[in-house]
């Protein structure tokens, strides 16, 4: 039997994989717009890239996690430093859980596929929208409403221009977050 240190949660997009800069291009290409990171001040896709629906007739997640679900779920960096971090956690005896929401069986595929590529560890992954319902003693989430609902002990908001008014622990990057958890 496996016996850990902690168990931390650790959301996949917005804090491992980058998948903003991947929808700004594919955004600000099909709109002939310049939207920048900074710009993108609502965690809801469809309120920050309104002209899909008022041009297009279709909701921004669909246009990203549908249709464009290989490009931002596989192609998208990850963010510097997370691999490293996470391998850190596990060697210091932490559990890993990448607890996400994806909302297709392809977007799934996908975030494994992406994970493999990277050679990003985990001990398991969850793809739910009620991360509340997985047990763990921290969380690192760039969601404001996850991490209100969530009953860790430690709740870690990944530093975004949509998630300012988030006003507990609050890192730069999950790398950041690390280095200073571990105290290293």
């Amino acid at each position: 039997k496996n016996y850990y240190f902690m168990i931390i949660k650790i959301d996949m997009d917005g804090v491992i994989r980058n998948i903003i800069p991947t929808m700004l291009k594919i955004y600000n290409s099909e709109f002939n717009e310049n939207l920048k990171e900074t710009d993108i001040t609502a965690y809801n896709v469809n309120t920050s890239f309104p002209k899909f629906i008022s041009e297009r007739g279709k909701l921004a997640s669909d246009a990203f996690f549908v249709d464009n679900a290989k490009e931002i779920f596989l192609d998208s960096d990850s963010f510097i430093g997370a691999k490293e971090a996470i391998d850190m956690l596990h060697r210091a005896g932490h559990k890993i859980i990448i607890c996400t929401w994806q909302l297709t069986y392809e977007a799934k595929q996908y975030t494994l596929e992406f994970l493999e590529n990277n050679k990003i560890y985990y001990d398991d992954i969850c793809f739910t929208k009620d991360k509340q319902l997985i047990k763990s003693d921290v969380i690192i989430d760039d969601n404001i409403e996850f991490l209100e609902k969530d009953l860790s002990n430690k709740k870690v908001c990944i530093s975004a221009a949509y998630n300012q008014e988030w006003n507990y622990d609050r890192y730069e990057t999950l790398y950041s977050f690390v280095m200073d958890f571990l105290k290293i």
